[in-house]
């Protein structure tokens, strides 16, 4: 893929693409609006502005259907009605405010083009986003929220939510809700945002319909976990409030008590969050949302095994890259390697470039041994994630042929790298971590996690757009702990000093549980 096709298919995230001109239009993404010379605005919806974006990056060349659902759809399979319709509210667009701006061309069986008017495009999104880095998606699909875990990377929202039993909202809450879990579905700050306004609507013209007090309630607790710290103390205190006004409409309402759960700061918690996870699913043991939630928390503590039991409850998981990726990696960090095999076979034919199942078979290879497979998945261009560059696709392949060389100079150069990439952003820390542990470097594997997990020795921000803000410590993975590449450094005596005071051992204690890596 060549730097232009790149730039078509890179994942679009509305709240960091800048303002630009469109002919008399002013196109302002974060904030998905339109405004016109002649004063009119309009605002756009999420999925219609990123297909726009996409348009235009592509600077008058064709964009294929394929592109635009990497770019805008993640890279998961969506009908071809799907993209019509978005195509179509955006001619609705070029016809009204954007009238004599720009319009959109059909390319029969290939896709389309934007063909800018009075005076073309200034200053287009992808000329000022900031250059990637060589680092890879990070494995946050353990990280984020009870809906974020599985939401992340795709949709699937019929796959996670179920009415309660006994409520019968009105076709126009139900419309409702099914926007605002679509919103939710894109795993990004400003889909969140569309989520809560839309719960928060359904709260107030059906008062007494406790799924979205519940739904609501998890959304604030999945937004303060990645909220400045600032603001997380005040989406917390939301998301309990809107819990509790679920319980109270339902005493058996399952989003609601895991909103409460899950609203607590992860590290130190998790004993409590899967109590709360457990007793929502006694309540009501068809929420898959909820039994997600307790599998994510199961495998944050090390119980892979158990979290797995949890995974294989859930139907259609194939439907879902992020869910299907995460079941992947928790079979084989539980030992089940022959299951995640088949199904990272599986996952190759039908996503064979999503990131979040692209990972877990590189991983898989990468680590198992198999340097070759691994190798020859870095060079198969045609199914490569979009996000990865030239630099991405040489540093997989060093650390590749550094794990299965052991050769000290090729283990130099690598890590000399990782701890460079380490500082900007906790994606980044956690697979130096990975790496410095599977080639054996174990004191840089110790400093990247006294700086990931307690901001000693330099600190990791959460993101790269977040560097400068104090990072929230409380919601740092600890999954990655448990990982087969993590096999040497938790040998180490230095691992049971860790464990303790990131907190997990007093859990073991309390929980009366020992994680899988000492039962085996």
């Amino acid at each position: 893929m060549n730097q232009a096709e790149q730039d078509r298919a890179e994942r679009i995230e509305l709240a960091h693409e800048p303002d630009f001109a469109l002919g008399r239009l002013t196109v302002m993404p974060s904030r998905r609006e339109l405004v016109c010379q002649d004063g009119r605005s309009e605002v756009l919806q999420h999925r219609v502005m990123q297909v726009l974006i996409a348009l235009v990056r592509a600077n008058g060349r064709i964009v294929t259907r394929d592109e635009l659902t990497q770019a805008c759809w993640d890279g998961r399979v969506v009908g071809e009605d799907a993209i019509n319709r978005v195509i179509s509210q955006l001619r609705k667009v070029a016809e009204g405010t954007g009238a004599g701006s720009f319009r959109i061309e059909t390319i029969p069986k290939i896709g389309y083009r934007l063909i800018a008017e009075h005076g073309g495009i200034t200053a287009p999104a992808h000329e000022t986003r900031p250059a990637r880095h060589a680092a890879r998606p990070n494995r946050r699909a353990f990280a984020l929220g009870v809906a974020a875990a599985l939401l992340a990377a795709a949709g699937g929202g019929a796959l996670l939510y179920r009415r309660s039993a006994g409520q019968t909202p009105s076709p126009e809450v139900d419309r409702l809700m099914a926007q605002a879990w679509q919103e939710w579905n894109q795993g990004s700050r400003e889909g969140l945002s569309q989520a809560i306004g839309l719960y928060r609507h359904v709260t107030e013209i059906a008062p007494g319909y406790a799924d979205s007090w519940g739904l609501l309630g998890c959304c604030y607790a999945d937004a303060a976990h990645g909220a400045p710290q600032a603001e997380r103390e005040a989406l917390r205190e939301r998301s309990i409030a809107a819990g509790r006004q679920a319980l109270r409409l339902d005493s058996h309402n399952a989003y609601g008590r895991a909103a409460i759960a899950f609203a607590r700061p992860i590290r130190g918690n998790w004993l409590a969050m899967e109590q709360g996870f457990r007793q929502a699913l006694r309540d009501q043991p068809d929420k898959v949302l909820v039994r997600h939630g307790l599998g994510v928390s199961l495998a944050r503590v090390g119980r892979l095994a158990e979290a797995a039991a949890e995974f294989d409850q859930l139907p259609d998981y194939r439907l879902v890259p992020g869910h299907f990726g995460g079941y992947i990696m928790t079979l084989w960090a539980a030992g089940r390697i022959e299951d995640a095999e088949r199904l990272a076979a599986d996952a190759a034919h039908i996503y064979p470039s999503h990131p979040a199942l692209w990972f877990p078979r590189f991983d898989m290879a990468m680590y198992g041994g198999r340097t070759s497979a691994a190798i020859a998945q870095l060079q198969d261009a045609a199914n490569l994630p979009s996000s990865l560059g030239q630099a991405d696709l040489d540093q997989l392949a060093a650390v590749a042929r550094a794990i299965a060389s052991r050769d000290p100079a090729a283990i130099d150069a690598v890590m000399a790298v990782q701890m460079r990439l380490a500082r900007l952003d906790a994606g980044a820390a956690a697979d130096a971590m990975q790496y410095a542990s599977a080639l054996g470097r174990l004191d840089e594997a110790f400093a990247v996690a006294e700086a990931f997990y307690f901001s000693r020795g330099f600190t990791v921000p959460d993101g790269q757009d977040r560097t400068g803000a104090e990072p929230d410590l409380a919601s740092r993975n600890t999954v990655s702990l448990f990982l087969p590449p993590m096999r040497v450094m938790r040998a180490d005596p230095r691992f049971g000093g860790l464990v303790r005071e990131i907190g997990l051992e007093r859990y073991w204690r309390e929980a009366g549980v020992q994680p899988d890596y000492r039962r085996a």
